[in-house]
């Protein structure tokens, strides 16, 4: 006997015939399709992104690859003449001979001294300058910290600060 139930095929995807030929069509604002010319220009302002992307990334990378060897190739001139200190407690005596503010006049000027006071204020101006207040009970004096390369270094400045 003869089969009389015929066999179909149905495809998985019905679209998938008629898309095979058609090419993928870019519509426009209007909801029309856009022309070869308006497609070429589409695609060279995609090509120009890309390219400026492209330029931003290559840029960043090297400015950090030239942090990085900056950062690596840095020497702190003042390695141990800042930071937090350990607590005194006057467990030692230095025998430095030290100044009190309200002593200081012009004929000390260009003279190096040693004063103990506490830091009233700060005030950073730029990269490579720091102002202070000392004080010391009723007398102030100003101070100046700059950023030089062979005593001062910008680590130092930054703490200071």
């Amino acid at each position: 006997m003869a089969d009389n139930n015929p066999t179909t095929s149905v495809p998985a995807d019905p679209t998938a015939k008629l898309s095979e030929g058609v090419e993928a069509i870019v519509l426009g604002e209007d909801g029309q399709p856009l022309s070869k010319k308006a497609l070429k220009k589409l695609e060279k302002e995609r090509e120009k992104a890309l390219a400026k992307e492209l330029r931003q990334k290559e840029r960043l990378a090297k400015e950090a690859a030239a942090k990085a060897e900056r950062e690596a190739n840095y020497v702190d001139v003042s390695v141990g003449n800042y930071g937090v200190k350990p607590l005194n407690q006057s467990q030692e005596r230095s025998g430095d001979r030290r100044v009190n503010i309200a002593d200081l006049n012009g004929t000390r000027m260009g003279e190096t001294v040693l004063l103990r006071a506490r830091v009233q204020g700060s005030r950073p101006t730029g990269a490579r300058l720091c102002f202070f207040m000392l004080r010391q009970q009723s007398s102030s004096i100003q101070g100046v910290v700059s950023m030089d390369g062979t005593t001062v270094s910008k680590d130092m400045l930054k703490f200071a600060s």
